[in-house]
Parts: structure tokens; C-alpha cells; sequence
């Protein structure tokens, strides 16, 4: 929720700057919202498995990862379908984000794998 937050406050000042419009900052807010969700989902699975064997740990986090995937296309598919979004607004923040939080989570599972 912190990370959210900060993002949103940074957006919102990043957004004034350049002056976007309704739809742009639609997508801004969106994108942090959509991937922040994604990160949770995997902390959650992260914990889900946590006192699993090494192959149940791999299997649920590789199944979660497929899962989080699908998911992830369909809400974007219907966000580009119904709402008024800036798509390039949308996706560039969706991408930044996303990459970051999948350093984050790689570290998150080298931390849980190196304590066994």
C-alpha cells in the first residue's frame, strides 16, 4: 500500500507537470493499481508455498506466475475495450511498474530460497 501510495503521489505530481488529461491520468492510475494487485498476488503465493518442498514451491510459483499472466491480459484486453484510458499513458506505466515489481519479487524468492 505504501509503494501505491507513492506511486500515485508521484503520478499525480508527474501528471500536472506535463498536464495530462482525464484519460491520461486514468491510465496512470490504473497501471499502479492493476500491478500492484499482480505483486500482492505473488507475495501471497510466495507465502502460500512458503513450507513447501523446493519442486511444490517451483510448481505453485510457475502455475501462480501462468495464472497472474492470463489474468493480467484479460483485465488489460477489457480496460482497452471499456474505458477511457490513454493506451501509451497506460501501458508505459504498466511496463515501468511491472518491471520494478518483478525485481522485487525476484529478490523476494532469492531471500525465501537461500533461507531453505
Amino acid at each position: 500500500m505504501v509503494i501505491l501510495l507513492v506511486y500515485v503521489l508521484g503520478s499525480a505530481g508527474f501528471s500536472h507537470i506535463l498536464h495530462f488529461d482525464s484519460s491520461q491520468n486514468a491510465g496512470l492510475i490504473i497501471s499502479g493499481i492493476l500491478a500492484t494487485l499482480n505483486v500482492v498476488t505473488a507475495f501471497l503465493i510466495i507465502i502460500f508455498s512458503a513450507g513447501k518442498d523446493f519442486r511444490e514451491f517451483v510448481r505453485v510459483f510457475i502455475s501462480g506466475i501462468a495464472v497472474r499472466l492470463i489474468v493480467l491480459l484479460t483485465i488489460i484486453f477489457i480496460i482497452f475495450k471499456f474505458m477511457n484510458v490513454d493506451d501509451f499513458v497506460f501501458i508505459s506505466s504498466l511496463f515501468i511498474l511491472y518491471f520494478i515489481f518483478q525485481i522485487w519479487e525476484l529478490i523476494i524468492i532469492n531471500k525465501h530460497l537461500k533461507q531453505g
